[in-house]
């Protein structure tokens, strides 16, 4: 992500900013502290970029005579003035302002198998951001930091071609990770791997489930009826839709034999009922007997 954010930030800069200050801002860091207010980093009005085909629209119409140089310059202006204020208001909510995401890319299959000093470098500064967040000891960050090492070592071992055609459009990186790095060879740094990929993770997907629950739940249905339903309506969401649900031999088999099943959920249930009813009356026979013992 942090990669991502970088390059959405640098592509909306180079239209307006000038290129020698954008060239100097070499990482992420140095990127975001750009001051795009100040006049002196914005580049001559006639080398905004306002698109391709904008470009070309503009000097047909000026051919023409439809506009004047004057409103090509206030268009232009204006082009700045909406870029300016987009990227103001990415940046007020854009994370790349905290140093865990910019150097998360650490943990990216690709840039592990193109920079390993780099992505070194980044391992290190992570494991200080954990380390005074109290999410792991300094103790162990050598530790961390020889096992990170010593897998991007076996990276050619491994094969580079797994890391470098890595495509988060298509994999998951818990996935990619599970396959190469084995909890064995590198029990501390799974670990780091593990608190850093649930770092995203937020609570939407549970409290969406409960507005899920409240649709589902009527009169009279059980922990057991509730619990199915969702799985049904998970399973349903999962695929894309009823008409993209698998009618497979299982499921058919499982339908058939569906009666069957809550008869003999219904006899389980009456036994079980027969059984407590029996315990309860022992119980209480035997505390009337301990009590006329006692007398």
């Amino acid at each position: 992500m942090g990669n991502d954010l970088g390059n959405l930030i640098r592509a909306l800069m180079r239209r307006f900013v000038k290129d020698d200050i954008l060239t100097a801002a070499s990482t992420d860091e140095k990127l975001m502290k750009i001051d795009i207010d100040d006049k002196k980093n914005h580049k001559a009005y006639k080398q905004i970029d306002v698109g391709f085909s904008t470009e070309k629209e503009l000097k047909a119409a000026v051919k023409k005579g439809d506009v004047s140089e004057k409103q090509v310059m206030e268009f232009r202006i204006d082009c700045r003035k909406f870029l300016m204020s987009t990227l103001k208001k990415i940046l007020i909510k854009c994370p790349l302002i905290y140093s865990l995401v910019r150097n998360m890319s650490a943990l990216d299959p690709r840039e592990m198998a193109n920079n390993h000093s780099g992505c070194a470098e980044k391992m290190k500064k992570v494991l200080n951001v954990l380390v005074n967040a109290s999410k792991i000891k300094e103790q162990t960050c050598d530790d961390i930091l020889q096992e990170y090492a010593s897998f991007l070592d076996r990276i050619p071992v491994i094969g580079s071609n797994f890391f470098l055609s890595f495509s988060p459009k298509t994999q998951r990186i818990d996935e990619f990770f599970v396959n190469h790095m084995s909890a064995e060879s590198f029990p501390k740094l799974v670990t780091v791997v593990k608190l850093l990929l649930l770092l995203s993770h937020g609570q939407a997907s549970v409290e969406r489930g409960f507005s899920v629950n409240k649709e589902t739940i009527a009169d009279n249905v059980s922990q057991k009826t509730l619990v199915g339903r969702r799985v049904i309506c998970d399973h349903v969401c999962t695929v894309g839709g009823v008409l993209n649900v698998s009618i497979t031999k299982e499921l058919m088999q499982s339908v058939s034999s569906s009666r069957k099943k809550y008869e003999q959920h219904l006899k389980q249930n009456k036994q079980e009922k027969k059984t407590k009813e029996r315990d309860q009356k022992r119980k209480q026979i035997q505390e009337e007997a301990d009590e006329l013992h006692q007398r």
